[in-house]
């Protein structure tokens, strides 16, 4: 049974900034920063100059090599974790290996299309709320974000996508939910 969100997070309005790709999550190899730093570095030299934030606790060094080009921003409040989702045009989770991204939900509430891999539950159906991408392809992250970022009907109409989705997603339908399963568990 997928976690949920509070109803709280339905009420904020995102000004997107575009070409503004937001990370929110442990900075480190599983949850595949390092591809999302080498993409970013690709989309440099290929001439796009996207914003790539990187929000979260370090776990590794990132003033090596392998993880220069994004912005990183370390362990931020809740509170200012909210206002990069609110401005950000994109998420992105590149992870290698993850149960359930509630950073996915958070991202969704808040309006944005998602980037991620398969390996990171089931919430994305690809091409709706976002693009399912492969596990350590720092081109198929960069061709993601210039697909999303350069087609602003298809960042939109994944944006409402996502909103709509995030919503079975609340406190609420997780109780229901958990509720359902435990009752069938009984039966």
């Amino acid at each position: 049974v997928p976690y949920g969100l509070s109803n709280e997070w339905f009420n904020y309005k995102p000004t997107p900034k575009k070409g503004r790709i937001l990370f929110v999550g442990l900075v480190g190899l599983r949850k595949g920063v390092h591809y999302l730093a080498q993409a970013s570095r690709i989309l440099n030299s290929w001439g796009y100059d996207y914003e790539i934030v990187v929000a979260g606790k370090k776990l590794v060094d990132t003033n090596i090599d392998l993880f220069k080009g994004p912005k990183y921003l370390g362990h931020i409040p809740r509170s200012k974790i909210i206002k990069e989702y609110l401005s950000a045009d994109v998420f992105i989770l590149p992870t290698i290996a993850e149960g359930f991204g509630l950073v996915h939900l958070e991202a969704m509430a808040c309006g944005l299309p998602i980037i991620t891999t398969k390996n990171c539950g089931a919430v994305i159906e690809n091409n709706k709320e976002g693009l399912i991408i492969p596990i350590r392809d720092p081109i198929a992250i960069a061709n993601g974000i210039i697909k999303i970022v350069e087609n602003r009907s298809l960042r939109n109409k994944m944006s409402k996508a996502a909103k709509v989705k995030a919503r079975k997603y609340t406190w609420t339908e997780y109780s229901n939910k958990l509720l359902k399963a435990l009752n069938s568990k009984v039966s």
